[in-house]
Order: structure tokens, then sequence, then C-alpha cells
């Protein structure tokens, strides 16, 4: 495996602005990479040599060498601005972000700035090769207000402080003067989204700052880049980009007014996950690895890279190991964040806050404890005994076994053949693929292998559901305010009305549909920026958290944003409405209704929720399935004068009631398919007992 890296570096430009730290910080990134990637190839582009011509042409020319078991880094240090976005590419702050590269001709500037559509198009071109890609921008990308910089300035005084970002935003730019403009029509990318006509590459990105915040250079370094190279060496690259980019905000949280972001983008959920996770560079991990780091900030204490949102809680037990002395220290968390937690040094004099970092481990998670029935029946009582007997030896904090049915969250049915998931009072509805069990009364461990893997995924799916900050923080709760619209098959709308729960969460029912849309909209309503994710959870179990294109969005006081989803197998267009679809699970197995969360994740600052990813459970059988090996079914169509700063987070829930449009409806031939499919009959048995049927 080889890494090949292109490192741009800009101190002196032609006519715009000079910089003084960007050569230093190509050359550190340079000899990093020396001695910790000996098996590299680096390429330098710096100062009048770093062209957007010859920063183009040595991209592509990576694409006839590369293979797909190499690695590509792209560094890039310097200027960053933005230029007025055409309405096509469906920006929601009106901007394109850009790399201002040496400017050659001045008076031109699409000969040097590198719009992100731009990389974009190079770096699906790059991805085609199967390689691991890695871009890391140290430079501002947008503008922000200049009184934080003369803060800066003020705060760091006898120090050369510099922002990394080029004041000017320059006009829109023709078709013609993107590199892709020979290359796709401009015509055809009209009426679709970019992710139609200027499709994703597999990667994962590394920016230095928010859009509204600076990139700082302080006597000669970026302090981005300067944290990045100290945690890389700390670690020797052994560490996870989720990792990374935690302990560097960790590191200059307060310090400096700069959270630099992570973004991973791959061809499923569980891919632009797993891009999120992978090693710096796609490096092996070794066995000493954690999942959880803490480094000691000066202004906050100490950081933890787990908070609410991976269940953290009062309750969870902390392990600190010091990677030198290997002492071990216990402590619980202070104060929890959406993603981080804290704790004061004082409660904790015995733990060095000299060590650079401390691995973790957290015991005590708070996921919910599933109640389960196991459903009386005369089905097999000694395969059912032993079967419950082996998940009484497994239950592990996220299940517990319940003789009541009105106290359980799930119940569990045991047939002669399999065993599936109901909710309480159903028989007939499997909310998941049942699964099969073998007849030996022994071979009951090998049995509940995957009922035990779907419990601990229900168990993570609620705790999501129901996560909300149980400390009263200085937040509204109805700061974001939601407005939801349902389109109709016919292109008809009706806007829905949200009704207020007691538990505060919010409900609107839909009128019934087999096909249709919803359009959402969310509002900051509030005198300041938020940070906000919108999760989505569905009825099979999924968490999707792609409904706004950068994952976790700014929000200005005052603006607003659409929700849409992302493009997909069958899907390719990115609208500001969600399509949906009544499932072939819920017309087979006539359900009356189900419902669906909305959660917005809202936050004073900003936060990785990408962690909240979850697939669906296997859907239980449906007709399709006789003909192919497996099959996802789902109500959404994700395939075809300063005020005073409030800080914390907090979560608005809306749920989704979606009536039935077939209910009691079925026709004929697929009561009579599903009585002949062995896989399905024992359901239409219980469900059509009369073989009712519409006429």
């Amino acid at each position: 495996m080889l890494t090949y890296a292109l490192l741009v570096g800009i101190n002196n430009y032609n006519k715009i602005r000079n910089l003084s730290g960007c050569i230093n910080d190509t050359e550190q990134v340079g000899n990093y990479l020396s001695r910790y990637a000996p098996a590299s190839e680096v390429k330098k582009l710096l100062n009048d040599r770093a062209t957007k011509h010859s920063i183009v042409e040595a991209f592509r020319s990576y694409t006839k060498i590369i293979t797909a078991s190499d690695s590509f880094l792209f560094y890039f240090s310097g200027h960053g601005t933005r230029e007025e976005a055409d309405p096509l590419w469906h920006e929601v702050n009106g901007y394109l972000e850009c790399i201002v590269c040496y400017d050659q001709d001045p008076d031109s500037p699409c000969s040097y700035l590198l719009a992100d559509k731009e990389m974009r198009y190079l770096i699906f071109e790059l991805a085609k090769t199967g390689c691991h890609i890695a871009m890391i921008f140290d430079c501002c990308h947008a503008g922000g207000n200049t009184r934080y910089f003369e803060l800066v300035q003020e705060g760091y005084g006898g120090q050369d402080v510099r922002e990394r970002r080029y004041a000017a935003t320059f006009p829109r730019r023709t078709w013609k003067e993107f590199i892709f403009g020979s290359f796709i029509s401009e015509e055809s990318a009209y009426g679709k989204s970019p992710n139609e006509f200027l499709p994703q590459g597999t990667h994962v990105q590394i920016g230095a700052c928010e859009a509204d915040e600076y990139a700082l250079e302080v006597d000669g370094a970026g302090v981005f880049t300067k944290t990045l190279l100290k945690v890389l060496q700390d670690t020797g690259g052994n560490i996870s980009y989720y990792n990374l980019q935690s302990r560097i905000r960790n590191y200059l949280r307060f310090a400096y007014k700069q959270q630099p972001r992570v973004y991973a983008v791959g061809k499923s959920d569980e891919e632009t996950r797993q891009q999120l996770f992978n090693r710096f560079l796609n490096y092996s991990a070794t066995a000493d690895q954690f999942i959880a780091e803490a480094v000691f900030n000066s202004k906050r204490g100490w950081l933890l890279n787990l908070g609410a949102i991976h269940g953290i809680s009062e309750n969870t037990n902390i392990s600190l190991v010091d990677p030198v002395s290997s002492e071990n220290y216990q402590l619980s968390p202070q104060d929890i964040y959406i993603d981080h937690s804290t704790w004061k040094p004082a409660l904790y004099s015995n733990i060095p806050t000299g060590a650079t970092a401390l691995k973790a481990m957290a015991h005590g998670l708070a996921f919910p404890d599933l109640k389960l029935h196991i459903a009386a029946g005369g089905y097999n009582l000694k395969k059912q005994k032993s079967i419950a007997d082996e998940l009484t030896n497994q239950a592990k904090g996220y299940f517990t076994l319940t003789e009541k049915e009105t106290e359980a969250a799930y119940s569990l049915h045991i047939l002669p053949q399999c065993m599936y998931l109901t909710y309480p009072g159903e028989v007939f509805r499997p909310i998941a693929r049942p699964i099969e069990i073998s007849q030996a009364v022994s071979d009951s461990s090998s049995d509940i292998a995957q009922l035990i893997e779907d419990l601990n995924h229900l168990s993570r799916w609620t705790h999501i559901r129901q996560l909300q900050n149980k400390v009263k923080g200085l937040l509204d709760e109805d700061l974001i305010k939601a407005s939801i619209t349902q389109i109709h098959e016919d292109g008809a709308e009706d806007r829905l009305s949200i009704t207020r729960n007691n538990d505060g969460s919010g409900s609107a029912i839909l009128a019934p549909y087999t096909k249709g849309g919803l359009r959402i909209q969310l509002t900051n309503g509030s005198n300041q920026k938020l940070y906000i994710a919108a999760v989505y959870l569905s009825y099979n179990f999924r968490v999707y958290t792609d409904f706004l294109e950068t994952g976790t969005e700014l929000l200005n006081p005052g603006s607003s944003v659409a929700l849409s989803i992302s493009p997909g197998s069958g899907f390719a267009v990115r609208k500001d409405f969600i399509p949906i679809q009544l499932s072939d699970v819920v017309k087979e197995y006539n359900w009356p209704a189900y419902s669906e969360t909305l959660k917005i994740i809202v936050s004073s600052e900003d936060f990785n929720h990408e962690v909240l990813r979850l697939d669906a459970l296997p859907s239980p059988y449906i007709l399709k399935d006789r003909f192919r090996q497996l099959s996802s079914h789902k109500s959404f169509d994700f395939d075809d004068d300063d005020p005073a700063t409030l800080e914390g987070w907090i979560t608005q829930t809306i749920h989704l009631v979606h009536p039935n449009a077939l209910y009691n409806k079925t026709d004929k031939e697929t009561i009579t398919e599903m009585a002949g499919w062995d896989k399905t009959a024992f359901f239409a048995a219980g469900l059509y007992p009369e073989k009712k049927h519409s006429t």
C-alpha cells in the first residue's frame, strides 16, 4: 500500500495579501509523512508553483497511477474565500467556497479560485480508482465579522496573528469557467440536484474551521495544522478521523474560536460511517486502540470525546489509562454535552494534567433497559424455556425479561421453526425479519445471537428516540420552528398541524396516502446562530442522518433550511421535499397506521452526530422477497446589537403518524400468495382468517 500526497502551501501571492505560516505548515506535513508513512510519494506545490492549473493537473495525474489499495492525501494551506453561486447549486447561503491558488492573473478570478464544486469533480474522478481519499484544508472557507479578528489580535498581543481568509466575495462565474464546463453541459444540470449531475466520490474531508469562522496562524504557524500534527505524532497516526477531529476540537475549545469539521462521503450509510471511523490515511489499527480519549484543556479542564449522543450519563463510569505510566483512574463526568463531557481537575487531583492524552473506556452507557416479554404459546415449550434461560444469561443492561406483557416494549414469539419480535398485543405483525431456530433444545446459544443483536439495535434506536438534555439549560425548547407540508400524489399540498404532547414533543397526523411527499422547513427563531442536525427514526428502526447536505447545519438567526434526502440507488435528485411511499410491509401485514419520529438536535456549538447512524433492521418478509435475497422497506422513499449568547443543547421531537390508506383493503391475490408461501403463511392465517378482501 502506498500513500500519495499532494501538498500545497502559499505564503506569497501576486496581488492578494500575503501569509507567513503556510510554507512551514506544508513542510511540516511532508516531514510527518516521511517519518510515519515511509511508503509515500509526496509532491509539493509552493507559492507561485501552486497555480490552479498546476494543482488540477497534478490531481488528475494520480488517476493514472493510484490503485484501490493506496491512499491519497490532499493538503492545502493558504487563503480561502467565496464566490456567488448560481441558484442551480442549491446553496443555502448563496455562495460557493473556494481555495485561493496563486493569482498568476489577478484580473481573472476563475483562473486562481478553485471552487468546492470543482474539487468535488476532481475527487469523483479519483475515487473511481477505489483508493482511500483524505482532503485537509487549513484555510477559511467563508467570511465573518471582523470584530472577532480584532479581539483575537488583542488576546495575542505581541504575536503575529493572521487570518487565512481573503475578504472579498467574488462574482458568479460562467459555467464554461468551471474546470468541468467542457465535460458537463449546463443544460443537463438544470432542474436536477448537484448530486445527480456532479456526484460525490467516497472521501473524508477535514476543514480547519466552520464556514463563518477563521483559520488562524500565530507566529508563522497555522493553529489547526500545528494541533493536527501534534495529535498525529502523539498517536503515531493510529487514530480514527472521528477521534482526530474530537481531540483537535478539544484542544482548541475556548483557546481559539475555530472548530474543525470532519465530513465523510460514502456510497451508502454504512460506508459513510465506516469512512468516519477509518484510521487516518486508512492505516491498519493495532490491538491497543480504545474508542474514546480524554485530553486536558486549560480553559475547560478534562474533555472526553463522548457525550449524550453516545449514551454518557451521570452514572457512567470512565476508566482512564495513562499511555506512558499505565496508571488507571476512575471517575464520572461532571458536565455532559451533546458530543463530549467534561470534569474539573480539582475533583480528581490525582490525574496528571501534563499527559498529552489519556485513553478512555466508558462503562454503564445510558442505553434504555428494554423490557422483553416472551409470549406464552404451545409451540415447543422446552425450546422456549431454553431460549428464555439463555436470554436471561445474556441480558447485559439493554434488555430485561418481564412476565407482564403490558409492561413490555416488545414481545418475543417462538414458533417451531423461527422466532420473531412484535409490539405487545400483536401476534401476526412482526417488526423485523423472523429468525430461524435449530430444533435441538441444547443449541439455544447460537439461536439467539441474531436476536441479541436485534435487541441491542432496538436499545440504541430507543436511546436516540428518547435523547434529551435532562439538565435544565439556557436554550429554549422552541428555538427551531418546524413547518411540515404534505404533498399529495396529485400535487395538492396541505400544511400539517403540529399538536403539543404532554411530554413536550409534537405530533402531526398525515392524510392517508400511497405516494406523495413531505416538505419540512426548519427556521431559527432565536437571535443567535445555532447548530442543528435533523435525525429521522423510521418504523423499521433505521436512523437516517442525511437530511441536511452538510450533516450538521449552521443556521443563522431568522434563516431557514429545507430537509431533503441524499441521493442513493434509484434516487439521484436532492430537492426541497422528501418523497414518501406506503411500504409493502405496511400493506401486506395490514397495519392500521404507524408512527415515525423526526428528532431535531439543537446546540450552541458545533457537534458531530454521525455516530447516530443506524441501518434498518431486516424487514419482515414480503412477497417480493420470493425473488430476491434481501429487501429494505421504508416509508421515506430513500432510494427511489449583541444579544446574550445562550449555551447548551436541546432536542425537539415531532412524531409523524402515517395512516395506512389501504387498511383492510388487501386484495385477494396478495392474501392468497402470502398464504401460499411458507415465510408468510403463518402471519397471513392470523391476519386474514376469513380471507376478507376488497372487491
